[in-house]
């Protein structure tokens, strides 16, 4: 069989091509895994720009008697004052009082993800909906701190996890 066509290979949707059972010409595979190279930088680029941005966004959280929050707390609110735009949050509220529905909650789960250095379902945002709750969870399901004390997160293996298509 023989499919004719063009190939967009600075599209996302490129990587989807080689799970697609068709044999390719050598030098379109060589152009797909210069793509998909590309496609991970990119990807990787971007996720710094989400955490620099998120890092950067000043929030003041109310809530706990003592004023005492965890750096996870902390990162937590960040990233929903950052999606949300709220100057302050209490760490009891329920983010859907916040403003945040489930479209929001992905861009939160980004943020999320960019910050831990590792992919963060979204979904658990649906069970988990204070920044108390979901610190908990990071912190136990998604260990924060395999990132190190230094933020820098040089371990990309869940980037690589996120960008493999299924049954690869």
């Amino acid at each position: 069989m023989l499919f004719a066509g063009e190939i967009n290979y600075d599209s996302d949707l490129m990587s989807v091509l080689p799970t697609y059972d068709v044999a390719l010409s050598e030098n379109i595979e060589d152009k797909i895994t210069t793509g998909l190279a590309a496609l991970a930088e990119r990807t990787k680029q971007n996720l710094a720009r989400v955490r620099e941005a998120v890092e950067s966004t000043e929030v003041r959280l109310t809530g706990q008697p003592d004023g005492e929050y965890t750096d996870t707390e902390r990162m937590v609110g960040r990233c929903l004052a950052h999606a949300l735009g709220h100057p302050e949050i209490d760490v009891h509220a329920d983010f859907r009082d916040l403003g945040a529905d489930s479209i929001m909650a992905l861009t939160i789960g980004n943020s999320i993800s960019s910050c831990i250095g590792r992919q963060f379902d979204a979904v658990d945002l649906m069970s988990e909906r204070t920044v108390v709750a979901v610190a908990r969870l990071v912190e136990t399901k998604y260990d924060a701190d395999v990132r190190g004390d230094d933020g820098g997160g040089d371990d990309d293996a869940w980037l690589d996890e996120l960008l493999t298509m299924p049954g690869e």
